[in-house]
């Protein structure tokens, strides 16, 4: 069986290999904020996949803050790949749940690399740009390098749930000199997440006059009651 491989460097937004054989179709790697139902599906499946496919975790137990955080999905030529949640608290954010689908991990039949480390880089420039600069985590033991090198320190002893061992860790972000704050521009603010800096629909609509048809139906309200 043929292969194509293409060398690239290990931060490469693009698929590294891919079989003639492969299912999945070589191209661009894309990770964005789940910003559609179809989107959300995606990156449920995907964790489905890895966590309760693999590793046999009860649904109660992975599915179980996700209507209360940030989900991002890391697609490869389309087909999705990748999945990362991120949660906020008042001061520091965690990022969880992540997910690759086996067949996008280093050396299965798609041949993605970096999968993973897109997300993490992501989701570390989307929190700073919101203006944190403090992230915690759990990484099961054997994942802890990975962590590492994308800045967490482990911060205590091992904790033990959901039958795995995990590290506590804690990494500290530099500011970013863009931070979302209070004082931005009240267009910003609206704007889709992640997307700030790119007109959105809001900004589309300032370009109407204010019409305010609220105001129009409490006169016709007004007309019909004085009428009757």
């Amino acid at each position: 069986m043929s292969v194509m491989q293409q060398k690239i460097a290990p931060d490469s937004q693009t698929l590294a290999t891919a079989t003639a054989m492969s299912p999945f179709k070589a191209g661009p790697l894309v990770v964005d904020v789940a910003r559609s139902l179809d989107d959300l599906v995606q990156a449920m499946t995907v964790r489905a996949l890895s966590f309760m496919g693999e590793q046999g975790s009860p649904w109660d137990e992975e599915f179980d803050n996700d209507m209360s955080c940030t989900h991002l999905l890391c697609r490869v030529g389309g087909e999705a790949a990748g999945a990362l949640r991120i949660r906020y608290f008042a001061g520091f954010v965690k990022l969880e749940r992540l997910a690759v689908r086996k067949e996008f991990r280093d050396g299965g039949v798609a041949g993605a690399r970096g999968v993973a480390g897109a997300l993490v880089k992501y989701a570390i420039e989307l929190v700073r740009r919101k203006g944190y600069t403090k992230m915690i985590g759990h990484a099961q033991e054997r994942l802890y390098p990975f962590w590492h090198r994308h800045g967490y320190r482990k911060t205590g002893e091992v904790i033990v749930y959901g039958d795995h061992r995990y590290l506590p860790m804690v990494a500290t972000l530099p500011a970013h000199p863009d931070a979302i704050g209070i004082d931005a521009d009240h267009m910003l603010v609206i704007r889709p997440e992640g997307r700030w800096d790119e007109a959105g629909p809001f900004d589309r609509s300032a370009q109407r006059p204010a019409t305010c048809p609220h105001e129009d139906r409490k006169v016709r309200a007004h007309n019909t009651q004085a009428a009757a």
